[in-house]
């Protein structure tokens, strides 16, 4: 399913991301899972692309469909569904 190994992020002070995908050494992408878009606090992943600022973000939901673009004070982020983040194979 996935090329790369996924990881988790956390620092010091406890601010932590759900999923890591790292594509090159300075392009990851950050995954957060919410059972509701609502209760996101872009806190977390905000602090994480001050280290690593290329990738995209993703807010995994199960209310994400269909998937859209949003922002959360200065992130963008992709909502969606996990069938939208990882398809099915065909």
């Amino acid at each position: 399913m996935f090329s790369t190994p996924v990881r988790y992020w956390r620092d010091k002070q406890g601010h932590e991301v759900d999923f890591i995908l790292s594509h090159r050494r300075d392009e990851v992408d950050a995954i957060e899972c919410k059972w509701n878009s609502d209760s996101f606090d872009s806190t977390a992943v905000e602090i994480f692309r001050q280290f690593y600022p290329k990738g995209r973000n993703f807010l995994v939901t199960p209310l994400g469909t269909p998937a859209y673009m949003k922002r959360f004070g200065q992130l963008e982020a992709k909502v969606c569904t996990p069938g939208d983040l990882c398809p099915p194979p065909e």
